[in-house]
């Protein structure tokens, strides 16, 4: 994306014109996290969350956000979320579960 900041705002002059619009929001937040903006994403893809509570992609998102913001018990619980929701999306996830001593268990 050539403009991301411009992006930005025209999704949010959209969602200000129409809060429900999912695919503004999630598109909003795709930017911001492709801009390092965890936090900001993270409260687009709540609101996403609470319009779309069985939306696959949504929780891959909210999976992706935590892992970057570095709260992998959120990270994990979204994305398997996501695959009980969307079994492909098994495919795609990257989380690394540990046990209790640092042992690698399960790899998605």
């Amino acid at each position: 994306m050539k403009k991301p900041q411009l992006a930005i705002q025209q999704f949010h002059r959209a969602l200000a014109l129409n809060p429900t619009f999912g695919t503004a929001r999630f598109r909003c937040a795709k930017v911001l996290m492709q801009l390092g903006h965890h936090e900001e994403a993270l409260e687009e893809l709540k609101h996403l969350k609470d319009l779309a509570p069985d939306e696959s992609n949504v929780h891959f998102m909210l999976g992706r956000v935590y892992k970057q913001l570095e709260r992998k018990s959120d990270a994990l619980r979204h994305y398997t979320i996501a695959m009980n929701l969307d079994p492909k999306v098994c495919f795609v996830v990257d989380v690394v579960v540990v046990d209790r001593k640092g042992k690698r268990v399960v790899r998605y």
